[in-house]
């Protein structure tokens, strides 16, 4: 038996051997991995389709009118600050003018902060007497409830609203604490 009948023999051999499992691999990436791709690809392409109008089927659109035109039209003016368009240049020029001359004619104000009180974020009534162990108590307990991980799977505005929320505590936390120390 000369080299080149070996390789030959061992070659066809192994083949007998792995191609079992070259099949099985080989048809695992396409059951597994390719077609669902290919299934995702084509729904996403419907969707597409859909979207832009070039598929045969009946899309429903709303049809507007002139007093939703309108209305929408002045919520945007509103959101704008009165200006729009169609207003002249010059008017809104007169309108920054005037703003600006009541800014300078007013004298600047204090500017007050309202809001709740360290004492009322942490559950304290007004000139309660505090002690550590309740301060730190009532603390972790509004944690537990306004920790941001127990409305995530809320949604992203859940979210937001318990981090303010989580920062209130914690500022209201370390300020009552500097005052009980």
């Amino acid at each position: 038996m000369d080299a080149s009948e070996y390789y030959t023999t061992t070659l066809i051999n192994a083949f007998k051997v792995l191609s079992p499992y070259v099949a099985f691999i080989v048809g695992g990436y396409f059951v597994f991995i390719k077609m669902p791709f290919l299934f995702l690809k084509k729904s996403m392409d419907d969707q597409k389709k859909k979207m832009s109008g070039d598929s045969k089927e009946v899309t429903h659109e709303k049809k507007y009118s002139v007093e939703d035109y309108e209305a929408f039209k002045s919520r945007m003016k509103l959101l704008n600050g009165g200006a729009t368009k169609e207003e002249p240049k010059k008017e809104q020029e007169k309108k920054e003018e005037k703003k600006e001359q009541k800014k300078k004619s007013e004298p600047p104000r204090e500017r007050k902060v309202y809001g709740p009180t360290p004492e009322e974020i942490l559950g304290f009534k007004k000139n309660e007497p505090i002690t550590k162990s309740e301060l730190k108590k009532r603390y972790f307990d509004l944690l537990k409830q306004n920790h941001p991980d127990r409305v995530a799977s809320m949604g992203a505005d859940f979210k937001k609203l318990a981090d303010k929320n989580t920062k209130e505590i914690n500022q209201a936390y370390e300020s009552l604490k500097k005052k009980v120390a």
